[in-house]
């Protein structure tokens, strides 16, 4: 009897431990599982935010691709109008995969083999085009003029002050030449060195 009565306190004990521990693994499972609720309303706002990002990130991407195509088709109308206001046949190609720009002129002649003013034209197209996209403070060009003859000087100078006389700019034009071609106007002040004495 005394050996049942032993084993019956040490059932009882350890059902007692069983239901104590049952308490804890209670506590502890709902402990866990608010965790988890928690856990998991975080991962989803987290979720929720990588989505709306990614879609910006898209959508942006997207609208830079836009953008980058629309500035190469302006700078290249901008560079044909140049051109055709001399009455010069040219083309300019931007590849944006290659990032490579070429331009061509005079029947297709690369500016290479084109003469010291001829390639100077190109390059004044150019700039044109691109200032024509640009919005800055101020804009400069140094010795634009240095390889033309007399003609092509004042032609180029002349599409120079036609493309940048309606705009609030400041534009700095630096030239050796002689510019007596030029009238000062309200909008144009004309700077003239004292040439270096010898």
């Amino acid at each position: 009897m005394e050996e049942t009565n032993h084993k019956y306190d040490l059932l009882k004990m350890e059902l007692e431990n069983i239901s104590e521990n049952h308490l804890v693994l209670r506590d502890e499972y709902k402990n866990k599982k608010e965790e988890y609720i928690l856990l998991s309303a975080l991962h989803k706002q987290i979720e929720d935010i990588y989505k709306s990002n990614k879609k910006a990130i898209d959508l942006s991407e997207i609208a830079l691709k836009c953008y980058i195509e629309c500035l190469r088709l302006k700078v290249t109308e901008a560079f044909d109008l140049a051109l055709i206001l001399r009455k010069i046949k040219g083309k300019l190609e931007i590849d944006k995969h290659e990032k490579t720009m070429v331009i061509s002129m005079f029947d297709n002649i690369s500016t290479s083999c084109a003469s010291g003013g001829e390639r100077t034209i190109a390059t004044v197209a150019l700039i044109l085009a691109l200032w024509s996209n640009m919005q800055l403070p101020f804009y400069s060009i140094d010795e634009y003029d240095v390889y033309m003859d007399n003609v092509n000087r004042i032609a180029t100078t002349k599409l120079l002050m036609n493309a940048i006389e309606n705009r609030k700019n400041q534009f700095i034009i630096l030239t050796p030449q002689d510019i007596s071609h030029i009238k000062s106007a309200d909008n144009i002040k004309i700077v003239k060195l004292n040439e270096p004495r010898s």
